[in-house]
């Protein structure tokens, strides 16, 4: 089994593999409520909720990225449980993260309509510069376990976050893709 991830983390950090799926769908979503201000603030300051504005807006569903992707995760992060796998640095990455993330998307949440597939495709291009940016180099390593324990098994199968994840590593001050890679295999 460690054979075929090892193979597949291979593949994709090399660029051999894509991901065919398309999230929420290719049909284009007409916004289905007002841009909402307490919304935008929310985007602003990092909070959880601007993803269900996201979703009241344009109903992508649990395959879109707001329900998805987004908001699962920036809920998982702020669990204790979860939170409680992260170390300090960790934990502040965690919310610089969620706070750029959040900022990519607010663009989408402004439009008057949305192809759900397209918009998950584009805010994954720029959560690789949101990992560079929130201080990803020099926390991953260290919190390897936290982000394991928090991710779900099936989104470690997800092409695109593989590949951003490597991408991202490779973009440190030192290439620590080869180290996520064995820390992954080493478990």
């Amino acid at each position: 089994m460690k054979t075929v991830v090892y193979l597949c983390l291979v593949g994709v950090s090399h660029g051999f593999l894509f991901n065919l799926n398309t999230h929420g769908g290719s049909k284009t979503i007409t916004a289905k409520t007002d841009v909402r201000p307490e919304c935008i603030d929310w985007a602003h300051n990092g909070t959880c909720d601007f993803y269900d504005c996201f979703e009241q807006r344009f109903p992508c569903g649990s395959s879109g990225y707001a329900l998805g992707y987004g908001g699962k995760y920036c809920r998982k992060f702020q669990q204790s449980q979860f939170r409680s796998l992260f170390n300090t640095a960790g934990q502040v990455f965690l919310d610089k993260m969620s706070k750029c993330e959040m900022d990519a998307v607010l663009p989408f949440y402004e439009q008057q309509s949305i192809t759900c597939s397209t918009e998950y495709d584009l805010v994954f291009k720029h959560q690789e510069d949101c990992y560079i940016q929130s201080g990803y180099c020099d926390v991953v390593l260290d919190n390897f376990d936290g982000f394991l324990k928090t991710f779900d098994r099936a989104d470690f199968l997800n092409f695109k976050l593989i590949n951003q994840v490597l991408n991202a590593a490779k973009r440190c001050h030192v290439d620590i893709s080869q180290a996520i890679i064995s820390k992954y295999l080493g478990r």
